[in-house]
């Protein structure tokens, strides 16, 4: 009888062990796909500004026209640079991520400007998920996978 016990002891804990292993497991992989795609998506809020940027330059315009200066702003594939943006939270279409169309999703994205050199304009694209809002101003401490955040800068001249 006490080796019975014991027996179902040893099992049941190593049962309870598996299944924490499991649940981690999930866990870890459910984080790793949401920053990645996060990752994929401030990329694709600088590449939207940067292609603002080349169509003004391939009219023979001012490169960083029509990108409003100090602001927040939102972006997606489908609807122009809004500043300031009246929502930051995509959703998602089963193709694509937008702001409007699909179903709502735990992505937020914001993209900031700044003119403070003549010529560029600096833009910041951050994204965060499973939070009521983006960062504002993100650096390096604030803004990273631990804080559901992520974010990429770049500098875009007027002229290519």
């Amino acid at each position: 009888m006490l080796e019975a016990v014991v027996s179902v002891f040893v099992l049941s804990f190593g049962i309870v062990g598996v299944m924490s292993l499991f649940v981690s497991s999930l866990k870890t992989s459910i984080d790793s796909r949401d920053t990645i795609i996060a990752t994929e998506l401030v990329q694709e809020g600088l590449e939207l500004v940067r292609n603002i940027r080349d169509i003004n330059v391939a009219s023979g315009g001012d490169g960083v026209a029509g990108v409003t200066a100090g602001t927040t702003c939102s972006i997606s594939y489908n609807n122009a640079l809004a500043c300031p943006g009246l929502t930051y939270t995509l959703n998602y279409s089963g193709t694509f991520y937008t702001y409007t169309g699909g179903s709502a999703t735990k992505f937020q994205r914001r993209i900031e400007t700044d003119k403070s050199v003549a010529g560029q304009v600096k833009v910041t694209s951050t994204v965060t998920w499973g939070t009521t809002a983006p960062m504002a101003s993100p650096t390096a401490l604030t803004c990273n996978a631990g804080n559901k955040c992520t974010f990429a800068q770049s500098i875009l001249t007027a002229r290519l």
